[in-house]
């Protein structure tokens, strides 16, 4: 029989009932019906905005129990499949951790690009590393270097006049993920969170920095953040250059293609990688996927760093478990 895992109590029920909208658009009704019309046009307008707020996601709550080990056999089988996304080898992979490390690794990167540089990020802001990379972006493409940047509508928003006209003027190719428009109100918070850079097709780097002078130095007070980049040499890059792809295309109606953009796979080291692709239009997390599955497979320990972890009820469930078993 299978076992739901994150089943509601009372204060999970109550919370879910407050964020659904339609509760907001009954109650809405009910008092506009007692005569109360501004009253109701406040709840309705709750309403609305929850609606547009609501996550699509389908939270997986079965399937979630221990049957086997990270070490086991099964494991690396079960995370390529459930997602869908294979494991590519003979990458080189280097962990950079603060600005002071990968943002001059990203601007030798882009010094160093022959063809192609494509960025999509979510946020790129005013300021001295912003027009930074502005200048290494512009002069790449001056020198016949392809460049196409895809920024959040909202994440970038603060970009500012200056880096975009040097952006523009050199001829990079810049658009927007998701505008604000009428037409679109209702995917308004479908943001584009990515902060990837692809150069050649060959290097990538992702991670979760942005471009703004906040994650400059190392971290060292609380003006600088600390954050960790992961650059890829070898086939691995594709993965995120098919990321970009698929959000150009959907934003600008462009299909990237090409040995610029794709070239021949040539292996640099000895590294696998599994580059896991998620969206506000798709129906499951792969992240959400790959997280559980490495949680309920655990034995020993579970480090987790991440500034967006925010548990469901799902989630919560089988850290305790995990934890427990471990106690046991």
């Amino acid at each position: 029989m299978r076992r739901e895992k994150g089943q509601l109590g009372w204060l999970g029920l109550g919370r879910k009932l407050f964020w659904s909208w339609w509760v907001w658009i009954a109650v809405a009704i009910a008092v506009e019906a007692s005569s109360h019309g501004k009253f109701a046009a406040g709840l309705a307008t709750v309403g609305f905005i929850f609606y547009l707020l609501g996550p699509r996601e389908h939270i997986p709550r079965y399937g979630l129990d221990y049957k086997f080990p990270i070490h086991s056999d099964q494991f690396l089988p079960t995370v390529t499949g459930a997602p869908g996304v294979p494991f590519i080898p003979g990458n080189k992979v280097t962990v950079l951790t603060n600005g002071d490390q990968f943002y001059p690794a990203m601007l030798r990167a882009i010094a160093a690009a022959e063809k192609t540089i494509t960025m999509e990020m979510y946020i790129f802001w005013a300021g001295d590393i912003g027009r930074q990379f502005a200048s290494a972006l512009a002069e790449r493409r001056r020198a016949g270097v392809k460049v196409k940047l895809l920024l959040d509508a909202i994440g970038s928003s603060t970009i500012g006049n200056e880096i975009l006209d040097i952006l523009k003027k050199s001829g990079c190719e810049v658009d927007w993920y998701n505008r604000i428009w009428l037409r679109t109100i209702g995917r308004f918070n479908h943001r584009n969170h990515r902060k990837s850079m692809i150069i050649d097709g060959r290097v990538a780097f992702t991670g979760g920095a942005g471009i703004a002078d906040q994650w400059t130095g190392n971290a060292e007070n609380a003006s600088h953040w600390h954050d960790v980049q992961i650059q890829v040499e070898g086939p691995g890059a594709m993965g995120l250059q098919a990321g970009f792809a698929q959000n150009w295309l959907e934003i600008t109606g462009e299909l990237v293609s090409g040995r610029e953009y794709f070239p021949p796979l040539e292996q640099t080291g000895n590294v696998s990688i599994q580059t896991l692709l998620s969206s506000p239009r798709s129906g499951s997390s792969t992240i959400r996927i790959m997280y559980y599955l490495s949680i309920v497979s655990a034995r020993r320990t579970i480090y987790i760093a991440n500034p967006y972890f925010i548990p469901d009820d799902s989630g919560v469930q089988i850290l305790v478990e995990a934890r427990i078993a471990a106690s046991t």
